[in-house]
């Protein structure tokens, strides 16, 4: 069989290469994917080879000898979990290797070892961890690559890559302790996705001074998602650039960089801890707006600028303090509204707050076509002022566990096309 170019030795039980493999001397292809061989020295003297797989194999340390594959094109060795060691002058002697991928190995990285990656002058694609930040090379990043997915730092077991993020080709992660500088960052090209986690050592927050150059560079761009995390106190920050949604989750919103989503549709915010947002710049796109559990925000007032397009209005807290919702002026400028939702919040008597004066108003939801009001045990009324409400789109109203709610609103009401409501007064 000399003249076998591939050989898929899949699933392979034994724990050594039959010594007659390096009759083979036209074999491009060698896979040994889930392979129980311990043994791979035999490997390097197949000199023709291009490409090679080990995913998942039992390889504990990568031999010396697979230096003599100068031809090789492809090296997969992605999940080798015993994988702790590679040589050095070995990765530098595959001068033609296109593709290189080591993602879940625990390989314990040495400086030298990856300053040998920046010599492989043909290298596109890149796959792999490393755990400690101090060993990088200066200019690591400067390489520009096709396809790679990078994390350094502590990632594997703490921060695991998403399932909805693996088909991105350019995903980037690290820690904001590490060594990696954010100018170094800034200088990546196309990265699609990029992870930021803070350490459990570092003291600092979000560093908004720091952090606005490599938004300036990556928002916007090719970048289809951004994400720093504190894993220990389960804080978060999201930007998914394909839906224009931006998440924030249990910490206070940094208002500089979030000046940076011009183009912001849909805004989530989870147990944030402002109990105002004061500086927040006129969101002309924002469509949906999510406020869950923020049980110390006050007032949406700052955010009345930015509702002329609003289509979803979402407001829950179990146990909030927030205290004015809706003003008339605000309820006025929501003219695309289509559905509105407030679910469990104890502090509210009304929807619309009544301002107090004696003038009548007329107020018109134009497009609104769902109300929701549920579970607001002091909700007296949808609004106490003598307004004149109109509702011409709304077709369901759900009122569900709200006790004090005797009456929807003193004014008078016009809902053409409401022709059944959802009423249950019991908590």
């Amino acid at each position: 069989m000399p003249k076998l170019k591939v050989l898929n030795l899949f699933g392979l039980q034994q724990s050594s290469l039959p010594s007659s493999i390096d009759l083979l001397r036209n074999l491009q292809t060698l896979c040994l994917d889930y392979s129980k061989v311990k043994d791979f020295t035999i490997i390097g003297r197949l000199k023709t080879l291009k490409v090679l797989s080990l995913q998942n194999s039992v390889i504990e340390e990568f031999p010396i000898e697979m230096s003599q594959l100068t031809q090789l094109r492809l090296l997969d060795l992605s999940n080798c979990w015993k994988l702790e060691g590679m040589p050095t002058n070995v990765i530098s002697q595959l001068s033609q290797l296109e593709d290189f991928f080591l993602k879940g190995c625990p390989i314990k990285w040495k400086y030298e070892e990856l300053a040998e990656l920046k010599l492989l002058s043909k290298l596109t694609s890149l796959e792999l961890d490393i755990k400690d930040n101090n060993v990088l090379p200066r200019d690591f990043f400067s390489k520009e690559l096709k396809r790679y997915k990078i994390s350094v730092g502590d990632w594997f077991f703490r921060y695991p890559i998403k399932s909805n993020l693996v088909e991105n080709l350019r995903i980037l992660k690290f820690q904001s302790n590490s060594t990696v500088s954010l100018e170094e960052i800034c200088g990546i090209k196309k990265v699609e996705v990029l992870c930021i986690a803070k350490s459990s050592n570092d003291a600092k927050d979000l560093d908004e001074t720091l952090m606005r150059p490599l938004f300036n560079e990556k928002i916007n761009s090719n970048l289809k998602v951004f994400e720093w995390i504190d894993g220990r106190e389960k804080r978060r920050i999201c930007w998914q650039s394909q839906s224009k949604t931006l998440t924030i989750c249990n910490t206070n919103i940094p208002i500089g960089l979030l000046k940076r989503f011009y183009n912001l549709k849909k805004l989530e915010l989870f147990e944030i801890q402002n109990k105002e947002i004061k500086g927040l710049f006129d969101l002309r796109d924002l469509e949906v707006l999510h406020v869950l559990s923020c049980h110390r925000l006050m007032s949406l007032l700052s955010f009345s600028a930015s509702f002329q397009n609003l289509k979803v209005l979402n407001i829950c807290s179990y146990h909030g303090l927030v205290m004015k919702l809706i003003t008339p002026s605000m309820a006025k400028s929501l003219v695309q509204l289509r559905e509105m939702s407030i679910h469990y919040i104890e502090t509210f008597t009304e929807i619309v707050e009544y301002e107090g004066d004696a003038t009548t108003m007329d107020i018109v939801f134009d497009n609104l076509n769902k109300l929701s009001l549920t579970n607001l045990e002091n909700l007296i009324c949808f609004c106490s002022g003598n307004y004149s409400f109109s509702f011409p789109s709304l077709e369901r109203l759900i009122i569900e566990r709200c006790p004090n709610m005797k009456i929807f609103s003193p004014g008078s009401l016009s809902t053409p096309k409401l022709h059944n409501v959802y009423y249950e007064k019991k908590l």
